[in-house]
């Protein structure tokens, strides 16, 4: 990998008219400025896009791209991901910032520095507090996620019982590891289960100095449903709980697949692998299984053959219902 961290850092963005400015000065008044921005606008209305061009002559390496139709939040970030992979590939390291956050002005600088000590690693982020619309600081995001060092069957454990807010997102991915990652499904806890496969290339690793400021999204409104109406497009959500949770699980068993080296169908019958895959579906329900109260039929997911196979221990007979 070359010495000289070459960076990219990409916002996707829909009606940020309020607070883009502010990211964007953020940027500038950055005390490391040798950086790439790539903005994806998602057809705002609110005069975004006039924003990002009034900014164009004060960043000289700003690309502003959109997609050719309005997308969910999901579908808009594979839209910049792929457009990254297929055309920006000159560049060491890509960095997330969403369109209403704040960098502080070391960030950039710091992280490049903490890549220097850690060039192995997959994801280098620091820290992260959480904003109201209004700019009150409402705490600190954990900051304990690293998987330097932990064997590679359980990363998926520590990611995924480990993750309080996806704060990683916005840490400085290698470029490898960013094309690398592919994702599998479009379905929820997305960004948690494409870090995990991030954390598959190299260690996910926490870096002190700098900070990201992530404010609450000019919408936010608390509760799962706010969560599955930006992400999920509406004629998947209309397919319902079990449909995305399918898509989940299946995701995580590729997952596991990978960790063991073989495919889930081939260790059927051996009690030590089975219960390794059982283990890992059942703690993934307990921590994410809340996510189907934002569906308009959360209840299924309780009584459905998916839900019910896992909790009956029973890997043959999840596999038959997937």
């Amino acid at each position: 990998m070359p010495n000289k961290v070459s960076l990219l850092v990409y916002s996707v963005v829909y009606n940020e008219a309020r607070f883009l400015p502010i990211m964007l000065e953020s940027l500038l008044t950055q005390t490391d400025l040798d950086f790439s921005l790539l903005i994806s606008d998602n057809h705002s209305i609110d005069g975004t896009d006039e924003i990002i061009q009034s900014f164009s002559s004060r960043f000289p390496r700003l690309i502003s791209i959109k997609p050719d139709r309005h997308l969910s939040g999901i579908e808009h970030g594979l839209f910049a991901h792929a457009y990254i992979v297929a055309n920006l590939k000159e560049y060491t390291h890509v960095m997330f910032i969403g369109g209403h956050d704040i960098v502080e002005t070391s960030t950039i600088a710091q992280l490049k520095a903490g890549v220097v000590m850690a060039r192995e690693s997959a994801v280098l982020y620091t820290e992260a507090f959480r904003l109201s619309h209004e700019g009150v600081p409402l705490g600190r995001h954990p900051a304990s996620l690293n998987t330097a060092g932990v064997p590679r069957i359980l990363v998926p454990f520590v990611i995924l019982l480990g993750i309080v807010h996806n704060t990683m997102s916005s840490g400085l991915w290698r470029a490898d590891v960013f094309a690398g990652t592919k994702p599998r499904f479009l379905c929820c806890a997305f960004d948690h289960l494409f870090l995990c496969e991030a954390a598959l290339l190299g260690p996910i690793t926490y870096a002190p100095g700098g900070a990201i400021l992530l404010r609450d999204a000019p919408d936010f409104q608390p509760g799962w449903q706010y969560y599955v109406e930006k992400h999920i497009p509406k004629d998947q959500r209309l397919k319902g709980c079990v449909y995305d949770f399918t898509l989940q699980i299946t995701w995580l068993i590729n997952i596991l697949e990978l960790c063991l080296g073989t495919r889930v169908a081939n260790i059927l019958g051996n009690p030590i692998y089975e219960n390794y895959f059982l283990s890992a579906l059942q703690l993934y329900l307990i921590r994410y299984s809340d996510i189907a109260l934002g569906f308009h039929d959360s209840q299924a997911l309780l009584v459905s053959e998916l839900y019910q196979s896992i909790q009956s221990n029973d890997l043959a007979r999840l596999l038959n219902v997937l």
